[in-house]
C-alpha cells in the first residue's frame, strides 16, 4: 500500500466483486475505505465457502473498515449519510433504482455533501431494456463477445478468472481518481457510471478492430496467431509457454534453443508464417 490517496474517505455500498474491487484499489493507494454491510450476513462473498472471511471475500476486501447497517430504516440510512457527509466518494453497484427506493437519490446525496463523488457500478447502465437486470461475470463474458475468444464453440465450458467483473472495477476506479483530480480544480464532485457491458466491450477493442477495419473474424486463435504465442508439452511433460511477438531476434532465440537453427535461413519461415511451424512441430522435444 502506498499513501497516494492518504486523506481521501471512501464509502462502499459493494458486494461481490466490482464496487468492492473499485475500492479496494483506492484502499491500496492509500484511501481509508468504510464498506457498509448488511446486518443480515453482509457481503455475500464472506460466507462463500463459510465463515466470515472466504477466499473470495479476502481477494477483493482487503484494507477495508467494515460497518453493519440497514438501510431500509431511517437510523441506518442517517447513519450512513453522515458518513457521506464527511466523506470523499462513495461507490456503489445496486441495480438501478435501488439508491432511490432507498430514499438516497441524487438529491439526498447533494444534500449530504455536494463535494461528493458518486460511482454507480451497474451490469447495463442507467437506461435502456436491460437497466435493470442483474448481471454476473458469464453474463459479461457472453454479451460482450469476449466468450468468443474463449470457447470452442463445439465443445463450450467457461473456464479461467473473472474478466468483465475485474475490468468494470478497474475502469470504476480510474474513473474515481479521474473526478478526484478535477475536483481539486473544480471543487465539485461528480457522478460516475460504469456498466460491466460496456466496460468488458472495452476491455477487447483489437477485436472490434479487427472486425471494422478488415472484416476478420475473430475466434479463440486469432490473437494468439497475431502474437505468436504457444503452449507445448516437452518431452519431460512440463508445460512450455511461448510469446515470441513480431521481432525477428524472438523466433531466431527459439530456434538457438531448439538448436534448429538452420530454419532462421529457409525461405518457408522468413515470414510470420513460422507460426505454422510450430503448430506442426509440438514436441516432445
Amino acid at each position: 500500500m502506498t499513501e497516494v490517496l492518504k486523506g481521501v474517505r471512501v464509502v462502499e455500498l459493494g458486494t461481490m466483486i466490482t464496487a468492492p474491487l473499485a475500492a479496494m484499489m483506492l484502499a491500496d493507494l492509500g484511501a481509508q475505505v468504510i464498506k457498509v454491510e448488511h446486518p443480515d450476513g453482509g457481503d455475500p462473498f464472506r460466507s462463500f465457502r463459510g465463515g466470515h472471511y472466504s477466499p473470495h471475500f479476502v481477494a477483493y476486501n482487503r484494507g477495508k473498515r467494515s460497518i453493519r447497517l440497514d438501510l431500509r430504516n431511517e437510523a441506518g440510512r442517517a447513519v450512513l449519510l453522515k458518513l457521506l457527509s464527511r466523506a470523499d466518494v462513495l461507490i456503489e453497484n445496486y441495480r438501478t433504482g435501488v439508491m432511490e427506493r432507498l430514499g438516497l437519490g441524487a438529491e439526498a446525496l447533494a444534500a449530504a455533501n455536494g463535494k461528493l463523488i458518486h460511482c454507480s457500478i451497474t451490469g447495463f447502465g442507467a437506461s435502456g431494456p436491460y437497466s435493470a437486470r442483474p448481471a454476473y461475470d458469464n453474463v459479461g463474458l457472453a454479451l460482450s463477445g469476449i466468450a468468443s475468444l474463449l470457447l470452442d464453440p463445439d465443445k463450450p465450458q467457461a473456464s479461467g478468472p473473472t474478466i468483465p467483473d475485474n475490468a468494470t472495477g478497474m475502469y470504476a476506479s480510474t474513473g474515481i481518481l479521474g473526478a478526484l483530480y478535477e475536483r481539486e480544480r473544480t471543487g465539485k464532485g461528480r457522478r460516475i457510471e460504469v456498466n460491466m457491458l460496456e466496460a468488458a466491450i472495452s476491455f477487447i477493442p483489437d477485436p472490434f478492430a479487427n472486425h471494422t477495419q478488415m472484416t476478420i473474424k475473430n475466434d479463440p486463435l486469432t490473437r494468439v496467431a497475431s502474437s505468436h504465442s504457444f503452449a507445448f508439452r516437452c518431452a519431460d511433460g512440463r508445460l512450455l509457454a511461448v510469446h515470441l511477438s513480431s521481432q525477428p531476434k524472438f523466433w531466431e532465440g527459439l530456434l538457438a534453443a531448439l538448436e534448429l537453427a538452420e530454419l532462421a535461413e529457409d525461405a518457408r519461415f522468413r515470414t510470420r508464417a513460422h507460426q505454422e511451424f510450430l503448430r506442426a512441430h509440438q514436441g516432445p522435444w
